[in-house]
């Protein structure tokens, strides 16, 4: 999916990353954006995604991982096939920053650009995100009422920029998910979840969410992105007020009795795997500081090395 978004990636050369990046402004300069159609592949793929499971007749097909496969790297070809016979310009390699001759050569550096600059690097940073945020638990006797609802969702919104939306999610969708338990209507609390923890909560740094870290790793200043507080501010707020509201209609549905009825066993609040939270400030760090493109702060002018930081 990385070497068809790369094409749509490369439509939008912004002001921002030439200005960061002055000693490469020249060859930036040169490289022809595609075609507007040759986003056609990607397109075809966020279709596959969204509508392959909802019909009857390939939602069993799609569900077979080497089918998935299938359809992403035949769509992946049609794109190298438009860089090597249609495109007819050279591309800009965003490890060396140098201008690739047209054709073969050009199909090459988009597929080094999708795979070694953007799916590694994303990859990496998914993965330990998802693996430490799992180690973290709460344990508590909590009951979904509609401000500890509101309040889960706050905090996930909060921490999703800081521990990526993959890391909020997993640390917070099973105390969610238990503190509702007894609930018969739990379907929007899950809706908002995704709306505000997996998405919209995760604006203000590159960790937060994939299309801002690409953009770090294309020359977006880290810090560059918190810019948009006021966006952020605005757009979980006005979710969390609805949910608030909706949820509380929701409850005055439920069975107060069953939903509130002490536990069995009393639970005491208490949180497990604490240490996990260092390990995401250590992630933090990396991904800000153990940029290749730029000096290590404070060491005199060195540069970690390529892949050092994944």
């Amino acid at each position: 999916m990385n070497l068809i978004a790369d094409t749509s990636a490369q439509l939008d050369a912004t002001h921002l990353v030439s200005t960061t990046e002055q000693p490469h402004t020249e060859q930036h300069a040169h490289a022809e954006p595609p075609a507007f159609y040759s986003v056609i592949p990607f397109a075809l793929l966020l279709l596959c995604i969204a509508f392959l499971p909802l019909i009857h007749k390939t939602e069993e097909w799609w569900e077979h991982n080497k089918n998935r496969l299938l359809v992403a790297v035949s769509l992946g070809l049609v794109t190298l096939l438009y860089y090597t016979f249609i495109y007819g310009h050279g591309v800009v390699d965003h490890g060396t920053h140098e201008l690739s001759a047209p054709g073969i050569p050009a199909a090459i550096v988009v597929l080094k650009n999708a795979i070694l600059v953007e799916y590694i690097p994303f990859i990496a940073l998914l993965f330990s995100l998802y693996v430490i945020s799992g180690g973290i638990a709460f344990n508590g006797n909590l009951v979904g009422r509609p401000r500890l609802n509101t309040a889960i969702l706050a905090i996930g919104a909060a921490i999703s920029s800081f521990i990526g939306t993959t890391g909020a999610a997993m640390l917070l969708i099973r105390p969610l998910l238990k503190a509702n338990a007894k609930r018969d209507y739990v379907a929007h609390t899950i809706i908002f979840f995704i709306f505000v923890v997996c998405n919209t909560g995760g604006c203000l740094l590159p960790i937060g969410d994939p299309p801002l870290f690409l953009g770090f790793l294309r020359g977006v200043p880290f810090t560059w992105t918190l810019n948009l507080w006021p966006m952020w501010l605005a757009m979980n707020l006005c979710l969390l007020a609805v949910y608030f509201i909706y949820d509380t209609i929701r409850y005055k549905k439920e069975n107060r009795e069953k939903v509130e009825a002490p536990p069995e066993n009393i639970e005491p609040f208490a949180l497990r795997g604490g240490l996990n939270f260092l390990w995401l400030l250590l992630v933090i760090f990396c991904v800000a500081l153990l940029d290749p493109s730029k000096p290590v702060p404070y060491t005199n002018g060195w540069h970690a090395p390529h892949f050092f930081r994944e």
